[in-house]
Order: C-alpha cells, then sequence, then structure tokens
C-alpha cells in the first residue's frame, strides 16, 4: 500500500494499443472521465483512478508531498504493466503528470497537462483561509 493510502484504479481498452493514465482535479475523483471514456478505451488502453481520499481510495492521516502523489500515479502505472504510457492530468492531475514527465521521462510518452501550473499557490495561502478569500475577492 502507497503511503498515502490505497488507490483505487480501474482499466480498460486494448491491451496491444498505447496506455493513457487519466488523473483527477483535487475534489475530483475517477468518475469525471466516464462520458470519455468510450471514446478513449477504443484506442487506447486507459488507466484512472482516484487519488487519495478522493472516491474510493482512503487516505492515510498526514500531509502529503507532491512526490507522494506523483509515486502514487507511477505505481498504478506500474501495477497496470504500463512500461510507457501517455498521462493526462487536470488542475492538480496536470501538476502530478508535469511531476511525473520530469522526474521519469524514460516512461512518459506525452503529456497532456490542462487547466494547471507547475506551481499552484505556497503553503502558507493554503494554511490560511483567510489569505485565500483575501485573494480571490481582491
Amino acid at each position: 500500500m502507497p503511503r498515502t493510502g490505497s488507490i483505487y484504479w480501474e482499466d480498460a481498452g486494448d491491451s496491444g494499443q498505447p496506455g493513457l493514465v487519466l488523473v483527477h482535479s483535487l475534489g475530483g475523483d475517477s468518475r469525471m472521465r466516464n462520458d470519455q471514456l468510450g471514446v478513449l478505451t477504443g484506442l487506447r488502453r486507459v488507466v484512472w483512478m482516484d487519488l487519495p481520499g478522493h472516491g474510493h481510495s482512503t487516505a492515510v492521516q498526514g500531509e502529503y508531498t507532491l512526490d507522494d502523489l506523483g509515486n502514487d500515479v507511477m505505481g498504478v502505472a506500474s501495477d497496470a504493466g504500463f512500461g510507457q504510457f501517455d498521462i493526462c492530468g487536470i488542475s492538480l492531475g496536470g501538476l502530478i503528470s508535469m511531476w511525473a514527465t520530469v522526474n521519469h521521462p524514460d516512461r512518459i510518452r506525452r503529456l497532456i497537462a490542462g487547466s494547471t501550473a507547475p506551481r499552484v499557490g505556497n503553503g502558507e495561502m493554503w494554511s490560511e483561509p483567510s489569505n485565500l478569500t483575501w485573494q480571490i475577492v481582491s
């Protein structure tokens, strides 16, 4: 079991096709891609998962680093039997996907990162809700 908890994942599609790993946003889960799976699984072998504390995945109490979440995703890809694969992430999933591409360039064929950035705020901003609220309304 990863340090962050147990990671729920599913896969579908032709095992002879290139792999594609889908990583969801903060507050989302694996169901957010349901409408796309019919098309994607016709073209690729697709793996989709729930990040720790989302959907069907458990979460161990404590703080997680980007390394932890990235290693969770890479572990799922390995468990699915993917050597090299494409990765697509949205928001937090995009940040994790960029981490995977930088830290495992030999395994990532193509990166699709949507609605994300290489850094999303800082620790102080996220730990003080009043700071976040002020930044949103300012």
